[in-house]
Order: C-alpha cells, then structure tokens, then sequence
C-alpha cells in the first residue's frame, strides 16, 4: 500500500535528484566558459561571484558526502578563486 504522501516525498526526491544533476552539470559548464576566459585563477570579481554562486546552489542540493574517504585523492584542479584579507 502506498499513500499519496509516500508518493509525493518519492517525487520530491526524485526532483531534488534531477535539480542536484542540473546544478552540477551548470556548475561544470560555467567553470568550462570561466577558465577557458579568465584561466584557473580567477581574479575578475563578477567571474567569482558566478563562480561562488554556482558552486553554493550545487552545495545547497546535495547531500553531504557519506564516504569521506572519497574526498581524497587524485583531482583535477578545474577553477578557483581568491580572496584578499580586508
């Protein structure tokens, strides 16, 4: 038996799955368009705004990492910024 509340947190999850991916993949293609403008460092401040904003929506959707050990390892280092003390 499944109610319509079973349903409905099933399609919420569903959705937050598919915003997660969309989030991602806007991430990976605005990261691809700022580095291929500015390089790896990103020193231009609208294109950190963007960048910050982006990767905050993507960290606002998924879940946290359940296997830390994961987070270590061989990356490829895509895009960063940098901030000055004030």
């Amino acid at each position: 038996h499944v109610s319509a509340s079973d349903t409905g947190v099933s399609e919420v999850a569903a959705n937050l799955g598919i915003s997660t991916a969309l989030a991602k993949d806007e991430l990976l293609e605005l990261v691809d368009e700022l580095k291929a403008k500015y390089g790896i460092l990103l020193i231009d401040s609208k294109a950190q705004v963007s960048f910050k904003d982006a990767v905050e929506k993507l960290e606002g959707l998924a879940d946290p990492p359940t296997d830390t050990g994961k987070l270590t390892g061989n990356w490829t280092l895509m895009c960063t910024t940098t901030t000055s003390k004030q």
